[in-house]
């Protein structure tokens, strides 16, 4: 990417652009089918309030065609973010193979003091979680920017264009709020020391397994079980922190949504059709 952005590469060279700027449109599609499910309701409220049977049996029927349209955009957006996944996987297990079998690497790094624990677990494991969740979080970024436009301007043009500044603050606080009570940047480096310590203790298994005759020869049992025990240790204490951040995290969520989202702007929408003067038909 930085090489695309300084036109050092062209745009075509980055791995799964087709797959994203498809599901980019394809989200552009839901926000189309939003907008249309939101006038079904609106509409199906309407006919339900004027006993209007034909009418409703008509909405009725073109609810459920959204439901198989919304389906169909959702089914389609899945595919290509396994499209994506298994594109980056493909390039970086390439580029890692390339380093690890080129002069013999993975041979001498299993010499060095600071070798790298399960490299085969990391290379055939690690990799896939890796960018399942770059993928995961990119289309999270996407859709939560696009969609919080989208909703502002839609809530701004339906009732008063002051209310996008109502919007932009609630997100601005949304965002301190998380980030002063469980940084994103916190959960990212506690979560690569979980994997490490999860790591050493694995491979603390395996070496112990690769050199049992030599250890019980040796007598080095206990001391074995020492060092295994204490990284376990570790690895407890790294994901009590992880937990303690989590619930962190979870609780953050928690008031955003109960207090934030469902109180604050319930009243936002709600408020303006409690004048006698605004009116409750479908536009």
């Amino acid at each position: 990417v930085p090489a695309v952005v300084r036109r050092r590469k062209p745009l075509a060279s980055l791995i799964g652009l087709p797959e994203m700027a498809g599901s980019v449109a394809l989200l552009f599609g839901r926000m189309g089918q939003s907008i249309w499910r939101m006038r079904l309701t609106r509409l199906i409220a309407e006919s339900i309030y004027l006993r209007d049977v034909p009418r409703f049996r008509n909405v009725a029927i073109l609810s459920l065609l959204g439901g198989f349209v919304e389906n169909g955009i959702y089914a389609a957006r899945s595919w290509l973010s396994y499209q994506l996944v298994r594109k980056w996987q493909a390039r970086l297990v390439h580029h890692l193979h390339d380093a690890y079998f080129g002069r013999s690497a993975f041979y001498r790094q299993q010499l060095l003091p600071t070798a790298v624990p399960d490299s085969d677990e990391r290379i055939c494991q690690d990799v896939q979680r890796s960018v399942a969740n770059l993928a995961w979080m990119l289309d999270e970024v996407i859709e939560s920017v696009l969609m919080g436009v989208y909703y502002a301007v839609r809530l701004g043009w339906e009732l008063h264009p002051g209310y996008i500044g109502v919007v932009v603050l609630y997100s601005w606080l949304s965002v301190k709020l998380r980030s002063i009570l469980s940084p994103p940047l916190a959960q990212g480096q506690l979560g690569g020391q979980v994997s490490e310590v999860t790591g050493r203790y694995f491979g603390a298994h395996q070496k112990l397994l690769q050199h049992s005759e030599a250890i019980a020869a040796a007598g080095g049992g206990e001391r074995e079980a020492g060092q295994i025990e204490a990284c376990f240790q570790e690895f407890l204490a790294k994901w009590r922190s992880m937990c303690r951040l989590n619930l962190r995290s979870s609780f953050a969520m928690r008031i955003q949504w109960s207090v934030m989202q469902s109180v604050l702007m319930s009243c936002l929408v709600h408020v303006p059709f409690l004048r006698g003067s605004h009116p409750l038909r479908a536009a």
